[in-house]
């Protein structure tokens, strides 16, 4: 994709792993930060990444900003871009392609449905499904401040306040897994969406199949 915005001709489609660092987790409609992107359109954005294990290039990952949600999408379907300048996304992409580390989240909650003034715990596992060692690993619990607060978690696990604790897992190696928990106190009765996020220091084959999200029903 050619742009001459702003008197440059170097702009092109961001990678999967770009439009990423712009996305925040605990909001949604639009998935974004609005003190920093004011006025951020709540819709899907096309990347420039595609699935490392396939040659067809028909289709590519797209971004959803309404819940950060990701599909795999043909190319013929209509979304909205952002440009980005600097190294090439074949440069970036092929960092990614050539990774072998792939981790992917489950999140689990329990009770469910839950009471109302009741503790809720949160299990996430994160399993190494690439043919490397996951260095730095960790998993992100987000938390939904209005409907639920902190009460305990599993060793290694920070929490500060706000609306995540982050839970060190360190070196992850191949094919293996980690578990770790969050309890927290229910507030209020109705629907909860709750999710988490692992990320490690190298790329990530398949950034797609990193975050695990759960929801529960919470009674009175």
């Amino acid at each position: 994709m050619n742009s001459d915005l702003a008197g440059k001709t170097d702009w092109r489609l961001p990678t999967l792993r770009e439009l990423e660092t712009i996305t925040d987790y605990t909001v949604s409609n639009p998935a974004i930060n609005q003190a920093i992107f004011p006025d951020a359109p709540n819709m899907a954005f096309w990347t420039n990444t595609y699935s490392a294990d396939v040659t067809d290039k028909s289709h590519a990952w797209v971004l959803n900003f309404t819940d950060s949600s990701l599909s795999y999408t043909d190319l013929a379907q209509n979304y909205a871009v952002r440009l980005v300048r600097g190294a090439s996304a074949t440069t970036i992409n092929s960092m990614v392609a050539s990774g072998s580390v792939d981790l992917v989240s489950t999140l689990t909650a329990n009770p469910s449905p839950a009471k109302k003034g009741g503790d809720l715990t949160y299990t996430a596992t994160i399993t190494n499904k690439g043919t490397a060692t996951a260095t730095g690993a960790k998993v992100t619990f987000y938390i939904a401040p209005n409907f639920m607060s902190f009460k305990n978690s599993s060793a290694n696990c920070d929490y500060s306040g706000g609306l995540s604790a982050v839970c060190q897992i360190g070196d992850l190696a191949a094919g293996a897994n980690v578990t770790k928990t969050m309890t927290v106190t229910l507030k209020k009765a109705g629907g909860i969406s709750s999710s988490v996020s692992a990320k490690a220091n190298e790329k990530d084959v398949n950034p797609a199949d990193n975050i695990g999200k759960t929801a529960t029903g919470v009674k009175k």
